[in-house]
């Protein structure tokens, strides 16, 4: 991939990710541990409405396995409410179902609110992703927010960023988030590490004696492993909200997850990430 076609392709993601149009689908974060299979969440920044004591947001789910012999469907569509108090709390009181071809399956309507809303805990992921909804807030009624007019989500772009020891390693542009950007600090990407042959037996051996902690993993077909990262660059920390093995058919064989904050080492996989985040962003900036 040329550097000219890079950057262009950056513009237009950084552009797609910090403006608003109609039924702007922006990526959110992945949903590993779904009833309906690993998934990825994009938000409609339209949408984002807040009114009084409470916020709208419809979200998107587009669900990874196409042929899932329990289900057919392939997207799900929210409208999510989230309540400001002490503590703050969210839940989901509309869903929409849809096929492979996008036609309707189901639709359900929460009407007892106390069934469906959830507490926000600091710190959490749905932390996380609220307050990454909250950058397209807009002042409006709420009653007003109509449901998207489409649910064609961005796929994934991956981006080769570096050659390491154990593997390949590539960051999806449309999952790249930089707030604020001026002083740039708080940075969420996800990466992809694309094992080579020696790296893979140790993650395999790895995996192994994990399960001997926790519970049986399926480790025989692993061949890659997404990390969900975010960064505090000018603090130099790092934390990863999700850990899930692949095998090559693209299925899910491992979820481990986290929220806790480490230091980033030097010569190692996050200071590689990093890098290449901050390289992007520079690259992105000094063309606009």
């Amino acid at each position: 991939m040329s550097k000219r076609i890079l950057l262009l392709m950056l513009s237009l993601l950084f552009i797609l990710s910090n403006t608003t149009f109609a039924a702007n689908w922006v990526y959110l974060q992945r949903q590993e541990g779904t009833r309906y299979g690993p998934c990825t969440e994009y938000f409609d920044t339209d949408s984002v409405i807040k009114e009084k004591d409470k916020v709208i947001v419809w979200l998107l789910w587009v669900i990874d396995e196409t042929n899932n012999p329990s289900h057919d469907i392939k997207k799900l569509l929210f409208k999510q409410e989230i309540l400001f108090g002490q503590p703050m709390k969210q839940g989901k009181n509309e869903m929409y179902t849809y096929d492979a071809k996008g036609q309707e399956l189901h639709r359900y309507q929460y009407t007892n609110q106390n069934s469906y809303f959830s507490k926000v805990s600091l710190g959490s992921i749905e932390d996380n992703s609220i307050s990454k909804v909250f950058l397209y807030v807009k002042e409006g009624l709420a009653s007003d927010t109509v449901q998207p007019e489409h649910i064609s989500a961005p796929a994934p772009v991956w981006y080769k960023a570096a050659d390491l020891p154990e593997g390949e390693l590539y960051l999806d542009l449309t999952s790249l988030m930089v707030w604020p950007q001026n002083p740039l600090n708080k940075l969420e990407v996800m990466a992809k590490l694309v094992w080579n042959k020696q790296a893979l037996e140790e993650r395999k051996a790895e995996l192994v004696e994990l399960s001997k902690k926790t519970y049986p993993l399926a480790y025989e077909n692993v061949s890659y492993t997404l990390f969900s990262y975010q960064f505090l660059a000018a603090e130099n920390k790092y934390r990863i909200f999700e850990v899930t093995d692949y095998n090559a058919d693209d299925r899910r064989t491992t979820l481990l997850d986290g929220i806790t904050w480490h230091a980033i080492e030097a010569d190692s996989r996050e200071q590689a990430v990093l890098q290449a985040v901050l390289k992007l962003s520079s690259n992105n900036t000094e063309k606009n």
